[in-house]
């Protein structure tokens, strides 16, 4: 009996040892696999604003619906002439193809992608004609043509130019020059060739990526072809034919609204010789 009793008086200090160490230890080890952990980004990985934080100064940065984060870029807090970049912040860059545009036509069209401005090589003169040699000049900032061997000075094949009969010359392609050109946004423009072709009550005038048109068509010699692009340009190209092979006009491009404001009008007179045989 006093040995039982001995035993016992023994096992309670040990047992009181082992609550207050191991089993204190454990306790405080598990504390933080209880908590839940902040995670970033991401679907449900965020709790409040301060969690999207991305430390780039121009983005608006918020926890939105099922805890994903926003980095919104906001152009308004870079300086002039800059925008935000969602990886890099407030840098040179671009919003529209507008911003892009250098005035020089030559190196070709500019275009933005992604808030960076792209140009192509140079300017696509080719008008699709034996006849002439086509080029970019620098010096007038446009197409420049040529008459290529074999050709006539008039920039056409060989032949004779009789009177002219509406039933049967509003029907052709038509070299010109000097060649219009714009090369500005929107507005932009080049061509060297016009072909002209009546189709029912109409007559349309195709002039690079412009297509013109006077309904009803003329039925004389004087003609009056338009183009509208809507909220940003007229063309028009007003002339009369001397002869069954050639015309004479003048080229004009009005700027009307948006971005093409900044464009310059254009006003200008051509002549054209017929190209086909």
């Amino acid at each position: 009996m006093l040995r039982v009793a001995l035993l016992a008086l023994f096992a309670l200090p040990l047992a009181s040892c082992g609550d207050s160490g191991r089993g204190g230890s454990v306790s405080q080890d598990a504390a933080p696999d209880r908590t839940t952990p902040r995670m970033e980004t991401g679907a449900g990985g965020c709790t409040s604003d301060s969690d999207c934080d991305d430390a780039i100064a121009c983005t608006n940065d918020a926890c939105g619906v099922g805890g994903t984060c926003r980095n919104r870029p906001d152009n308004a807090l870079c300086g002039d002439g800059q925008i935000c970049s969602p990886l890099d912040g407030c840098a040179d860059g671009c919003e529209e193809d507008l911003d892009c545009n250098d005035d020089v036509f030559c190196n070709g069209t500019e275009t933005c992608i992604a808030g960076d401005c792209f140009t192509a090589m140079e300017a696509d003169c080719d008008d699709g004609n034996e006849c002439t040699l086509d080029r970019c000049d620098p010096e007038i900032d446009g197409c420049a043509y040529e008459t290529a061997p074999g050709c006539d000075a008039g920039m056409g094949m060989m032949m004779m130019a009789g009177p002219f009969d509406p039933d049967r010359d509003y029907m052709g392609s038509f070299v010109v020059a000097p060649a219009p050109s714009l090369g500005c946004g929107a507005a932009s423009y080049s061509f060297g060739v016009a072909i002209f072709r009546r189709s029912g009550s109409s007559l349309q005038v195709q002039a690079g990526p412009l297509a013109l048109v006077q309904d009803p068509a003329p039925t004389g010699a004087t003609f009056d072809v338009r183009f509208s692009r809507p909220g940003c340009a007229d063309y028009r190209m007003q002339g009369e034919f001397t002869d069954s092979a050639t015309f004479r006009a003048t080229w004009t491009a009005t700027m009307t609204g948006g971005s093409c404001t900044v464009c310059p009008n254009q006003n200008q007179m051509i002549f054209a010789s017929r190209s086909d045989s």
